[in-house]
C-alpha cells in the first residue's frame, strides 16, 4: 500500500509540474491599459499592446461582430510578445440585444 501512494504521489507531482509552465517576468512589469479606441485589428495598436508584461484591452457584449471577433487580433498580438499576459476588461453593464 506504501509503494502504491509514493507511485501515485510521483505520478501527481510529475503531472502538475508540466501544468505550471509559466514563468512571471522581472521586476519591473509594465502593463498596458488600452480602453480607448478598440481597434485592436489595427498593427500599430497590436504592437503598443505586445510591449509592455500585460495588456488590458476593452470589450462589451457584441464588440467585434464585424470584425471576426477579438480571437484573430489577440493571436497576432502573441506573435508579437508571446510572453505578453492578455486581460479582458469587460463592460457588462452595457447590454447588447435587449
Amino acid at each position: 500500500m506504501q509503494r502504491f501512494r509514493t507511485c501515485l504521489a510521483c505520478t501527481a507531482l510529475l503531472v502538475s509540474g508540466g501544468a505550471s509552465a509559466y514563468t512571471s517576468p522581472p521586476f519591473p512589469r509594465l502593463a498596458v491599459n488600452w480602453t480607448s479606441n478598440q481597434d485592436y485589428t489595427s498593427p500599430a495598436i497590436q504592437s503598443q499592446l505586445a510591449h509592455g508584461d500585460a495588456a488590458i484591452i476593452l470589450t462589451w457584449p457584441g464588440w467585434g461582430s464585424g470584425t471576426g471577433g477579438i480571437e484573430p487580433a489577440l493571436k497576432s498580438i502573441k506573435a508579437i510578445n508571446p510572453n505578453v499576459l492578455m486581460l479582458e476588461y469587460i463592460k457588462d453593464n452595457e447590454t447588447y440585444g435587449q
